[in-house]
């Protein structure tokens, strides 16, 4: 089956790409620079340099293939629009076909929770108020004969990246036995193994129902407190930690900050039910003490 990703280079469309090749999936990779293009040659997959705001081009890209990954996002104030524009030629390009188109949306729309499900009301903090409009017009169009899945997954984590890299890397205290300065207190930090996120996503292009929608996390939920103390030993500091001033936080992290204080615990139950998802990649609080996610004194 031919597939067009996008962000293929970045992290989590990284692990789609993966997860894709390494199950005989035949890749075309959105590149941005001739450095991606080498990337995404070595990885198996055929590079195509473009313009993803370019319709006529864009269009053309999936005339060829079975289905597309949207993965790519600039994170800023663009964001919102890239997800329309190529939503747009998708939808155009994909009409009428059934073909699989898969659009990435995130958790943090649903705000804080003790069950969060696909059913729980969008609350979006300022950093990501705009993507509830954009996951009901990805979903809408199914109407249109096109096999749209949103999948939302919860804070991503392994090899070395995601938010728990910033979260470890945090400014300490002052004195002879320093802390780490972590955000919030005893906040829920929903997660999911970025493995296990791109062995969704290529479920999803398998058998998601059209229209279909995923939230998509593990079931352990630590503390940002938890959290924060297993990555205060990894980096040699004995385990101590102090919770940040939100201010504090704000003024270090900016926007950010809403969406690391909420307190979120997801139920994924839909996407194990439907899709045959199950989960197995390391938990978060074994990937940090063991030093997987990349947390050194």
């Amino acid at each position: 089956m031919a597939i067009f990703v996008t962000g293929a280079t970045g992290y989590l469309g990284g692990a789609v790409l993966r997860e894709l090749i390494g199950r005989g999936f035949a890749v075309t990779a959105h590149a941005r620079s001739a450095r991606s293009v080498d990337a995404l040659s070595n990885s198996g997959a055929e590079p195509v340099i473009g313009d993803l705001y370019d319709a006529a081009w864009l269009g053309a890209q999936l005339a060829g293939v079975e289905g597309m990954v949207h993965a790519a996002s600039p994170g800023d104030r663009t964001s919102a629009d890239l997800d329309k524009a190529v939503l747009d030629t998708a939808v155009t390009a994909f009409s009428g076909s059934d073909r699989p188109y898969i659009h990435t949306g995130g958790v943090w729309i649903h705000g804080g929770g003790a069950a969060i499900t696909e059913d729980t009301a969008p609350s979006p903090p300022p950093l990501v108020a705009w993507r509830p409009a954009v996951v009901e017009r990805v979903r809408a169009a199914a109407k249109l004969g096109v096999r749209t899945c949103v999948i939302a997954p919860a804070n991503l984590y392994g090899h070395g990246g995601g938010l728990v890299a910033l979260i470890a890397a945090g400014p300490t205290t002052a004195g002879d036995e320093p802390a780490l300065v972590y955000p919030g207190h005893q906040q829920h930090f929903s997660n999911a193994h970025l493995d296990d996120i791109a062995t969704l996503y290529r479920l999803a292009i398998e058998s998601a129902p059209p229209g279909s929608y995923y939230v998509a996390a593990n079931t352990d939920t630590p503390t940002m407190a938890q959290i924060a103390e297993a990555a205060s030993r990894a980096r040699g500091l004995g385990g101590r930690i102090a919770p940040e001033p939100e201010q504090a936080t704000r003024d270090r992290l900016g926007l950010l900050t809403d969406s690391l204080l909420l307190d979120q615990q997801i139920d994924s139950s839909h996407a194990r039910r439907e899709l045959g998802w199950q989960p197995s990649g390391p938990d978060l609080l074994t990937e940090i003490t063991d030093g997987s996610s990349g947390v050194r004194p």
